[in-house]
């Protein structure tokens, strides 16, 4: 083999390879061996350049669009949801004001309806008062707003109303030592409830005795039961 291939293979496969620059003396010659034609090799033929392929044209406004929508996916059944439990709902917030005046033995209260309680009432009140036989004593008021606080976390409903008047009512009824309770016109009625064994009389309003004169002979025979010696 001649050195040039053979240096060209040697190398080819990693392996270094030395030659000596000139014979050395007295070496015996190197042995030709024979090696099989190895053919020439040739370089494939460079493949032709393919042709860039256009872009898609744009669609045009004269054009059809193709629509393309996503494939569906395939609707399995989902699993029951519990709807959740909803609170229960505030009660409805009301608002209302009771006079209560307390004279010769007796309770009475009234429905303000928008303004304070008028003296000719209180007058009124303290005349009913001695008809029963009761001494006449000074008249005290007292008045009752509801609600009693703005904060609506707390129920401010009628019946949290109707609790807090009895409250209120049973304190004054033993600090001012009354026997019996007069509920003076039908629209407090809603708000007065839980006073145990008070005696409770129900009559017209102090307005509607200004407004109807007559209506006092009525009011005369439901107090009746109040009068001392009856």
């Amino acid at each position: 083999m001649d050195d040039r291939y053979r240096m060209h293979y040697l190398q080819a496969m990693g392996i270094d390879a030395y030659t000596a620059r000139y014979a050395l003396p007295g070496a015996a010659p190197s042995r030709l061996v024979p090696v099989p034609a190895v053919p020439e090799w040739t370089a494939p033929a460079e493949p032709e350049a393919e042709t860039p392929v256009a872009p898609p044209a744009m669609p045009t406004p004269d054009m059809p669009v193709l629509e393309t929508r996503a494939p569906r996916r395939r609707e399995t059944d989902a699993p029951a949801q519990t709807a959740p439990t909803r609170p229960a709902a505030p009660a409805e917030v009301v608002r209302f004001s009771l006079a209560a005046v307390f004279c010769g033995g007796l309770a009475w209260v009234e429905l303000l309806p928008g303004r304070p309680l008028a003296r000719e009432q209180v007058k009124l009140i303290h005349a009913m008062a001695r008809a029963v036989g009761d001494a006449a004593q000074t008249p005290l008021t007292a008045q009752f707003d509801w609600p009693m606080h703005t904060n609506q976390q707390f129920d401010l409903g009628v019946d949290a109303a109707r609790d807090s008047v009895a409250a209120f009512l049973a304190r004054q009824l033993q600090e001012q030592q009354c026997r019996a309770l007069v509920l003076l016109g039908e629209e407090c009625l809603p708000y007065i409830g839980g006073l145990g064994d008070v005696l409770v009389v129900k009559t017209r309003s102090t307005v509607q005795m200004f407004e109807e004169p007559a209506c006092k002979r009525q009011v005369w025979r439901d107090l009746r039961v109040l009068a001392k010696g009856a």
